[in-house]
């Protein structure tokens, strides 16, 4: 049925059928305790399904009355253990679905990359505190890898990533520029630090560290030059150089000329 409002030059409908809209519901509380499954809720009050007594629905969802009712006429329901036994479901169930998805090896690969990434020691696998640490809240007692297993899978994870950046730098199109630099640490080991760069098929530029080489000796120009002749013989790239970026130290230019003759030979 339409109706003209009264001032108005717009016409409004009215629903007569007697049909209630159903509106959205607002911050509806989850029941969570497990006194409800023992109420049926009924023409707006909460009937026992054991003695069929209806009680008034409480403000803001509350239990109480239906707490006492089954006290003193249900003696037999103890709800204390059912909210416990209910909880306990949950972290079962919760536990029974890592379980399904556990994989012995994904873990050791996870524990080797968090030695490597946060520069810990082989050792602390075998430390108590982090075997606690990794055994808690799991069904499965998962197996630590031993600091040997550890020293193993991060050598064969380093040969895996350096083949693979070996068949990149292969597949390159164009040519590979280098950059080197030469430095001595705190604890007086020197490294000469080589890091390659080169633009993809996609013309994006790329670089990537390809060792920080340890210098056995004095910085002269020959022992950085073998060094890094050591590195590209390594990652097969010899035929691929383009340039070689360096500070203006005088021993990065006997470096260079001595790396050219090495070059020449291959």
């Amino acid at each position: 049925m339409t109706e003209k409002a009264p001032g108005s030059s717009s016409i409004q409908e009215i629903d007569i059928s007697g049909e209630q809209q159903e509106l959205p519901l607002k911050n509806v509380k989850k029941q969570r305790s497990s006194v409800h499954k023992h109420f049926t809720l009924e023409d707006g009050k909460h009937r026992c399904n054991y003695c069929k007594y209806s009680l008034k629905v409480e403000a803001n969802s509350g239990t109480g009355n239906r707490r006492r009712h089954l006290a003193q006429h249900h003696k037999s329901i103890d709800l204390k253990n059912e909210s416990v036994a209910d909880h306990k479901g949950a972290i079962v169930e919760a536990f029974a679905k890592q379980a399904s998805v556990f994989c012995q090896e994904s873990l050791k690969e996870k524990i080797v990359r968090f030695v490597v990434l946060t520069n810990q020691p082989f050792v602390i696998t075998e430390k108590q505190a982090f075997i606690d640490m990794m055994c808690y809240g799991r069904s499965v007692v998962p197996k630590i890898p031993s600091a040997d297993s550890v020293k193993r899978a991060i050598e064969a994870m380093y040969n895996s990533e350096k083949n693979r950046v070996i068949t990149t730098l292969q597949n390159i199109p164009g040519k590979i520029s280098l950059i080197v630099d030469c430095w001595t640490t705190r604890n007086r080991i020197d490294f000469l630090a080589i890091i390659a760069t080169w633009i993809d098929s996609e013309w994006n530029s790329q670089e990537l560290v390809l060792d920080l080489d340890i210098i056995n000796g004095s910085h002269t120009g020959r022992n950085l030059a073998q060094s890094l002749m050591d590195v590209v013989i390594e990652f097969e790239i010899a035929n691929k150089i383009l340039s070689v970026t360096t500070d203006n130290a005088s021993n990065m230019d006997k470096m260079m000329i001595e790396f050219s003759r090495l070059l020449k030979k291959q």
